[in-house]
């Protein structure tokens, strides 16, 4: 199917095709009672890190992964061998299609983090590079910190003979976990500058919702979930608000949490990885795509 064809119904279709028939189908079984890899890592607390894994499932239901054509003499020992990517087959995707796919992402991360997040995280960075955001500005560090977070995520073990980098790059999934939620917090306050200043605190005559209780002038924001909370209930555009509603479905699944608890989860990622609790192996890949669903809503609505 080419990408042109393709609507978001139709991408969230083949992404619920990839997560009904993984448990059967799929290359990497974690002990877990669902047989999606990564949601049984997470919840099991096993410290397994699932991503960009090829099978035939992959090029059946994703959107980036591409067949190697290529005769197999060409293909020896190249490591782009089960790597192929057909980066247009996304980028070429409507904006508005763009803005929606992190609910979808969030979906099929119960199964690893694919090609399909990091190309979309990778996009949304190159775009975002190049946007104007005066009307909801942002810093170029929070831009800067964003792009590093995607580039920890998308380096490869192989890519250096530094010992000491080796070790980073070998730990950058947790590394990038702890750069991406302040990053989601600064983008988070910009959505809502009208509410709250950069430092966090309540602008004077307003008040921030939260699923804590109503925060007024004098209150500081120093949690993200509160700022999610607000933006879904009260300071998003409709469109935003939507989507940002399927994300806590989507969270509530992954994470198995109660329904309105979502963002508590989400705020207490922080508290884990401070104290060093957790390995941190899809907590990243849930925020960088809390963080590109805010940067697209500023972008389309401008």
């Amino acid at each position: 199917m080419s990408s042109e064809a393709l609507t978001i119904d139709e991408i969230s279709q083949r992404y619920q095709r990839y997560v009904d028939q993984y448990p059967k189908n799929g290359l990497i079984s974690v002990e877990g009672s669902t047989g999606l890899p990564l949601k049984d890592a997470v919840v099991n607390e096993s410290g397994i890190s699932v991503k960009l894994n090829l099978s035939e499932l992959e090029f059946e239901c994703l959107i980036v992964p591409e067949r190697d054509s290529r005769e197999p003499e060409q293909r020896a020992g190249s490591w782009e061998l089960h790597r192929m990517h057909n980066k247009e087959a996304l980028t070429d995707l409507d904006d508005e299609v763009l803005f929606q796919l992190p609910a979808q992402l969030i979906n099929i991360q119960k199964v690893q983090i694919t090609a399909d997040h990091t190309t979309f995280w990778k996009y949304t960075a190159e775009r975002v590079r190049d946007f104007d955001f005066t009307e909801t500005p942002i810093s170029g560090d929070v831009v800067e910190h964003f792009e590093t977070a995607v580039s920890l995520v998308l380096v490869r073990s192989n890519a250096t003979t530094d010992e000491h980098v080796r070790k980073i790059v070998q730990k950058s999934d947790a590394v990038a976990s702890y750069l991406v939620y302040p990053v989601l917090e600064g983008v988070a306050k910009r959505y809502c500058h009208e509410y709250v200043s950069e430092d966090g605190a309540v602008k004077e005559g307003k008040t921030v919702v939260t699923y804590c209780g109503d925060k007024e002038f004098g209150d500081e924001i120093n949690q993200v979930g509160y700022l999610l909370h607000h933006i879904e209930n009260v300071a998003g555009s409709d469109a935003l608000r939507e989507e940002l509603y399927k994300m806590r479905v989507g969270v509530r699944e992954f994470y198995d949490t109660d329904e309105n608890e979502e963002y508590g989860v989400i705020n207490g990622f922080r508290n884990s990885w401070l104290h060093g609790e957790d390995e941190a192996k899809a907590e990243y890949g849930t925020i960088l795509s809390y963080t590109a669903l805010l940067l697209w809503a500023m972008m389309l609505e401008k």
